[in-house]
């Protein structure tokens, strides 16, 4: 059987969220990976910061992986939220990691649908193996959407044929201060749903 490369991301604490769900996710993944028959996974943690996302995002892709998965933590999300487009937008409301805010946006928001992913086969595959699950339309106005943005563009521009998306976590369960949110989640749930998801985007199994 063929071999899939996977990557999959987290993003560092930021503002209020000491401990981020998708960087604990990221680093339960390479201490419990099992070696799931054709993956090769590699994983990368990300500063939540504006700064050189598209630069970091372009070295990332200079593997060309057959899949990406960018995660990140979201308080809206009450399961595993999917998202399935991405947009322009950076809110000067909400500082990165770093301080800084973006600029009000003088132009129009674009927005940029992902056609890479056949998402209601993914949403089925995880709610089959008992995992909550649902689809989205709105990756928010954060570092999250921001670097969603520049992966999906990057893609295109290079024409890779890697099939990316953003997946919004919720806090998880065993967290001792979880960060206030609209659901929680076991850990181990989570790994689980993000290895359904390798393999399904991957297309094995």
């Amino acid at each position: 059987m063929a071999r899939c490369t996977a990557l999959v991301t987290g993003f560092r604490p930021f503002l209020d969220v000491a401990e981020n769900p998708s960087a604990l996710l990221v680093e339960s993944l390479d201490r419990n990976w099992a070696g799931e028959t054709g993956i090769c996974l590699e994983t990368s943690l990300l500063d939540t910061v504006y700064a050189n996302m598209r630069e970091l995002l372009g070295e990332l892709l200079c593997g060309e992986p057959d899949v990406l998965v960018l995660t990140g933590y979201s308080s809206l999300a009450s399961g595993l939220k999917i998202e399935t487009r991405a947009t322009s937008l950076c809110s000067p409301r909400y500082p990165d990691a770093n301080g800084w805010c973006p600029q009000p946006a003088q132009d129009p928001v674009a927005h940029l649908v992902n056609e890479t992913v056949d998402f209601p086969r993914l949403v089925d595959a995880l709610r089959e193996s008992g995992i909550a699950a649902y689809l989205s339309q709105d990756a928010g106005e954060y570092v999250c959407n921001h670097s969603y943005w520049h992966a999906l563009n990057l893609i295109e521009e290079r024409g890779l044929s890697t099939r990316a998306l953003f997946l919004h976590l919720p806090a998880i369960e065993e967290m001792m201060s979880p960060p206030q949110g609209a659901g929680f989640m076991p850990l181990e749930t989570m790994r689980r749903g993000l290895a359904t998801i390798l393999r399904e985007v991957c297309k094995i199994g």
